[in-house]
């Protein structure tokens, strides 16, 4: 069944409650990532405070080869 709204669009209301469950969906997996995020964060944190040498050598690497990928020819 439908309605219309405040323009005089006709709207479904099965339509809206899709769009209600994509948004809590979406809600959902934004904060799995967020979980993710802060995870991974703090596992890098652990290995730069372990492994400093490896980590400055792991990001001189790291930058060495993203500016050969991206760098002007």
């Amino acid at each position: 069944m439908g309605y219309e709204d405040t323009n005089g669009l006709h709207v479904d209301r099965d339509a809206r409650h899709a769009e209600s469950m994509d948004i809590d969906d979406l809600r959902r997996r934004l904060q799995g990532l967020q979980d993710d995020v802060a995870r991974a964060d703090e596992r890098l944190r652990v290995l730069v405070h372990e492994r400093p040498f490896f980590a400055v050598g792991l990001a001189v690497a790291a930058g060495f080869l993203l500016g050969r990928a991206f760098g002007r020819s």
